[in-house]
């Protein structure tokens, strides 16, 4: 099995923490199973210490000529609408960590139709939130309206600022709370997972996630709150595997879910298939 070549695109937290293990072969990456080829950016300058033979550009054409096999966009919502069809049409695999760009079901469709028609696949990360592959696996025996799926998501209120877009144009909007100014825990929004993850994409992955793995995007009830310190997730799952109650708090889960789903892609031996 030869290496196969990985392209980032963002260098964010995320991204930087993935491609420094890519690198360096920790937290299970090996150079004989994936190495990393292009990082895509928007505007960041290439980091000093990064590796003068891995393209590091702003430009798409660059990154794409660097003929990736795996693509992982690790940016924002906007990055999997401005750049998912080209990496599927290309019969690039993509990884996405933004999955609530997938709240726009007219999206959804259209990668799922360019990863057929190219032989690609269309990979969504499962982020921070454990146990989706128990609930996926018990949504698969509940029939229609059976299973119901209930997630609280508190996150730092310093989060939320700026981050509101209206759902019909993705465009910024002002914000609904003076999220600097609260003291106490404070509901943003309740509704549908589609609903929440249309306004506040950058707050509701794992959300999102969930719903699309489970009861779908228009059955899955969300509470999104805004707390002046603390960050966690509670979620109430029941459905044709039994019940199932969470509650977690783990930032550090994003980067190692991506190093998870690289490493399952690119070895020969997958764990929890």
């Amino acid at each position: 099995m030869s290496s196969i070549k990985l392209g980032l695109i963002g260098y964010g937290s995320i991204g930087s923490n993935v491609a420094r293990a890519v690198l360096n072969e920790t937290r299970g990456m090996k150079h004989a199973n994936v190495v990393l080829t292009a990082v895509l950016v928007r505007s960041s300058s290439r980091p000093e210490d990064f590796p003068a033979d891995i393209l590091f550009t702003t430009n798409a054409d660059e990154f794409f000529q660097a003929a990736p096999q795996l693509c992982v966009e690790v940016a924002s919502w906007q990055a999997v609408r401005q750049y998912g069809k080209r990496c599927l049409s290309s019969g690039i695999d993509m990884l996405v960590t933004s999955v609530s760009a997938f709240c726009d079901e007219e999206l959804f469709s259209s990668m799922k139709v360019a990863a057929t028609a190219a032989g690609s696949r269309l990979l969504l990360a499962s982020g921070s939130m454990p146990a989706v592959d128990w609930m996926h696996s018990s949504s698969l025996g509940s029939t229609q309206g059976s299973q119901t799926v209930k997630v609280t998501q508190a996150k730092p209120a310093q989060g939320f600022v700026g981050k509101h877009v209206d759902p019909a144009t993705g465009r910024p909007v002002p914000d609904a709370l003076e999220f600097e100014e609260l003291q106490t825990p404070t509901t943003v929004k309740c509704g549908t997972a589609r609903e929440i993850g249309r306004e506040y994409p950058r707050n509701t992955n794992i959300c999102v996630m969930l719903a699309m793995a489970t009861a779908g995007l228009d059955q899955t009830e969300v509470e999104l709150i805004a707390h002046p310190t603390d960050m966690f997730v509670h979620v109430e799952y029941n459905g044709a595997g039994g019940s199932l109650k969470l509650d977690f708090h783990s930032a550090l889960m994003t980067s190692l879910s991506v190093l998870k789903a690289i490493k399952n892609h690119t070895s020969p031996v997958v764990f929890g298939a």
